[in-house]
Parts: C-alpha cells; structure tokens; sequence
C-alpha cells in the first residue's frame, strides 16, 4: 500500500474510535501512518484503561453468578459497552460460555466496543457458526472496521467461511482497514478465483478502485501478479474504467507497480487503452513515474505502447531536469531497460534526445563497476533490437572518457556479427572516431569482408 493510502485507512479507523469522521481528521494528514497508528493504539489503551479497578471488581463480582444469569444482566443491564471492556477480565472458557447465550445482534454490539488484543484467547475459541453470523450482521452495519479488527483473532476456519458469507464489497472495504496485514496474502489465498474476480469487478462498480489498490499492494508479488492478470483480463471497458478512476484519485502511484506485476501479454492490454493515451492521463503517469521512482514500471509500459504513445512522453520528459533524466538512465541500466529508453529518446527532437545523451556527461549514472561491465552489451543489444544505433552509440560516445578505457573488454566480448554492425552504423552516424578506444575495440579481430 502506498504512503497516501496507508494515511487513509488510518484516519478512517482513527475516526471510528473516536466517533467522528475521516474529514474532521484532515489535520492529521502530515503525519505519518506509523504515527497515526500508535496515536490510535494509544487513545485506545486510554478508553480501555479508565476505570479499570471498577471493571476488575465487576468481573470478579460475576463469577459468583450462573452463565444463564449473567447473560442477561449484560445484555439487559450493562451493555455492549461496558461488557467489552469487561470481557477481557474474565476467564476464557466462562466468557464463551455467556456469549453461546447471547443474541446475535448484541454480540455483534459488542464487537464493535472490543479491543481484540485483550480477548485474544476468547475470539480464537469462538465457534465458527457464531463467528460467521456475528460477521454478516457487522457486513449488514457497514462495520468494516471491526470486522477488519476481528479478522486476525479469530480461528483460520472461522475466517474462511466468514469470507464465502460476505459480499466482495465486503471483503474489499474490509480488507482495506485490516490490521494485520501480514495476513492479507494467506487470506487472499483462501478465496477462489471467481470471487477473486468478483472482488475487482465490485471495485469498478462501486468505485473502491483505492481500495483494491490498497490490498493490491499489500500481498506478495506472486499473488500481486495473479491479481494483476485478473483485472487485466476483465476486459477493455474495465480497464477504461479503472484508469479513469485512478486517474481522479491521482493514484497512479498505486497502479504503476500493480501494471509491472502483469504478465507481458495483460500489460500490453493495459498500455493501449484508450485510457492511457489520454495527454493529461500520460502526464500524471510520466509525473508519477518521476515523483515515486517508477521509472521501471513506466519503461516496462513503453515496450508495448504505440509509437505516437511513446512519442507524447518523449515530449513531455523533453524539458524534465537532468536528474530525473539522470533517474531515467539509471533505471534503464539495473533494469536492463535500454530498449525501452532508445524508444522513447528516438521519438524526441534531436536536441532533445542529445539533451538526454548530455546527462552520461557527468558519469554518475555510469559509476558501478558491473553497470559499466555490462553498458556496452545492454546498449548494442538494444539498439539492435529497436533499430536506434546512432542514440545508443552516442550514449557510449558521452560516457565520461576516464572511464571508457573500462568498457574495452566488454565490447571486444561482443558477438562478431553484433560488433560488425555496430562499427558499421557507428559510420554511418559519424561516431566512430568519437567512440575512442571503443572504435577499434568494435572491430577488433573482426573477420574480413
């Protein structure tokens, strides 16, 4: 989950808590979601810890009465309030024994005044039936932050059925403001893939594209990928649809690593959707891309994209400054991107892209001793497959010269027919006395003709 949404999902259980809403919160938005969380923990330790003497006497007072009676008493006298913050002072095997004795609906009361991590070892004792009936009375609330409260207390079992129960409007909204979401993969794993698909589609409908978000990025990559594909082969329409949404939510951010996570053939379908080739949807993507260091998401995207695609995002990174070009070309070599980023400096203006190769001027970008190793290959490879000789050539004309001498051993290693064509085209682009030492290393033990 990103930093912005994890923020929201704070305030909104902040919010319950507190009794007031998200909005009446937003002071608290420059904080961080760490911060957020430990205010709630704190304020909910205030609110438990009040009156505690008065609480344990009542709870040890209760021992004297039958199950039968006391159910009664809680229900009729003291109320949900008050019997959770009790229910962790009393003794396991008696609370469940009062709870079997309780209304549906008021245990569901109750959940929603508990602290599930003083009555741990009472949820994890629930039996499923009575969990499954409590969780679709809080669904039937709107009460997704206690059913996201309780998830992590309760039996694996109890918590698979009470998925099955559940609306995927449910489980999304609920999933959202989980706590423990070191869970969320295993739990993800517990739900088919038609409810899976059900859950996405109820993202779309009901517009909880942050919400799916949001648990998109909170499961392993593996899972992410399933995901991902799943959306993907949802259709155009709802891939239209979901970038338009992220698009209003300025969510890209979000979306960018879930698009990586696609395989090849769903990220293909998502790079020409109509969508995409929207000018201000490619400006939030390319600013997205800058702002969040999603350079590789972005060159990923660029592979499958059109050529006048490509060429509205060579414009737009045509005046970006020399460290976000720099940030470009790092990525393009750990990522082994260069095909990508020969795309989008040959639909530039020529003085743009030489802008760009200007920025290998300075060598930063150029200072790891394996990035160096493989520089010259990377680049031959890629200006081979995209057919953009001269700017590759010119990105290792530009290196800085004290280190040029190092990239010698690799270009000599360069297959013969790779090498032959490079010499040739660095001709044909007058490059060839520019490359220096890579000059003759191109044609080093060439065979004739």
């Amino acid at each position: 989950m990103t930093r912005s949404l994890e923020t929201r999902a704070e305030l909104v259980k902040l919010g319950r808590l507190l009794g007031t809403s998200p909005a009446e919160l937003a002071f608290l938005e420059a904080l961080s979601h760490e911060e957020l969380a430990e205010l709630r923990r704190r304020a909910t330790d205030a609110l438990f810890d009040a009156d505690a003497s008065h609480l344990k006497r009542a709870a040890s007072a209760s021992k004297l009465l039958p199950a039968s009676v006391l159910a009664q008493i809680a229900s009729r006298v003291f109320g949900p309030v008050l019997v959770g913050r009790i229910a962790g002072m009393i003794e396991t095997s008696r609370a469940i024994d009062v709870a079997a004795r309780l209304p549906t609906s008021f245990l569901a009361d109750v959940a929603c005044e508990l602290d599930p991590r003083r009555v741990a070892s009472i949820l994890s004792k629930i039996p499923v039936d009575a969990v499954v009936a409590v969780a679709r009375e809080l669904a039937l609330r709107q009460e997704h932050i206690t059913l996201g409260r309780l998830v992590g207390h309760v039996s694996p079992s109890a918590v698979a059925q009470a998925m099955a129960a559940l609306e995927p409007e449910v489980l999304l909204r609920t999933a959202f403001v989980l706590e423990g979401k070191e869970r969320l993969d295993a739990l993800i794993g517990l739900v088919p893939p038609d409810r899976l698909a059900g859950v996405l589609r109820a993202a779309d409908s009901e517009r909880l594209w942050p919400e799916a978000l949001a648990l998109l990025g909170d499961v392993g990559d593996d899972r992410r990928g399933v995901l991902a594909d799943l959306a993907a082969d949802q259709g155009e329409a709802f891939l239209e649809s979901l970038v338009q949404q992220v698009h209003a939510e300025a969510l890209f951010e979000a979306l960018l690593p879930v698009v990586r996570a696609m395989s090849h053939a769903s990220r293909s379908r998502f790079a020409r959707t109509r969508a995409v080739r929207e000018p201000e949807v490619l400006v939030a993507i390319v600013d997205a891309a800058a702002r969040h260091a999603l350079w590789p998401t972005l060159l990923a995207i660029v592979e499958q994209m059109d050529r006048d695609v490509v060429e509205r995002i060579g414009e737009l990174l045509a005046d970006a400054d020399a460290a976000i070009l720099e940030s470009l070309l790092r990525t393009a070599s750990r990522e082994r991107l260069f095909p990508a980023l020969l795309r989008i400096a040959e639909s530039m203006q020529h003085a743009h892209w030489a802008r760009l190769v200007r920025v290998g001027t300075e060598g930063r970008w150029t200072e790891s001793e394996a990035l160096l190793e493989e520089l010259v290959p990377a680049l031959a490879e890629a200006a081979h497959e995209t057919g953009c000789w001269e700017i590759g050539l010119r990105l290792l004309v530009e290196v800085d010269p004290a280190l040029k001498h190092r990239l010698v051993a690799p270009t000599t290693r360069l297959p013969v027919e790779l090498r032959r064509r490079a010499a040739s085209e660095s001709r044909a682009a007058s490059v060839f006395e520019s490359l220096g030492v890579l000059g003759p290393a191109l044609e080093h033990d060439l065979p004739a003709g």
